[in-house]
């Protein structure tokens, strides 16, 4: 299991009891990769399912994502040009708009 990808994954979705039922199933080939990667998938669909269900609200409402995005855009501009003038005061380099 220390060097099985699938397990690494297990590591980062899966509950601790899952966790050492796949390190003991592997380890003493109890359980096949097979086996193993089915409660990996389950356990990852579980993770996402309720990223999907905001996914279907917000498709429903394409106003809302759109005026979200707006905002980050305005604030990732705003960000970016008080960054830029920063850098260019430090370089010495004038820049007229």
């Amino acid at each position: 299991p220390d060097d099985c990808a699938i397990h690494a994954l297990h590591t980062t979705v899966s509950s601790p009891d899952q966790i050492q039922w796949v390190r003991h199933g592997c380890a003493t080939a109890g359980i096949g990769c097979g086996e193993c990667k089915q409660v990996l998938a389950r356990n990852i669909n579980d993770l996402l399912a309720e990223f999907r269900e905001r996914r279907q609200q917000l498709a429903q409402t394409p106003d809302i994502v759109h005026d979200v995005l707006e905002a980050g855009r305005r604030v990732a501009t705003e960000l970016f040009d008080e960054t830029l003038d920063c850098v260019r005061r430090a370089m010495g380099v004038h820049y007229y708009r």
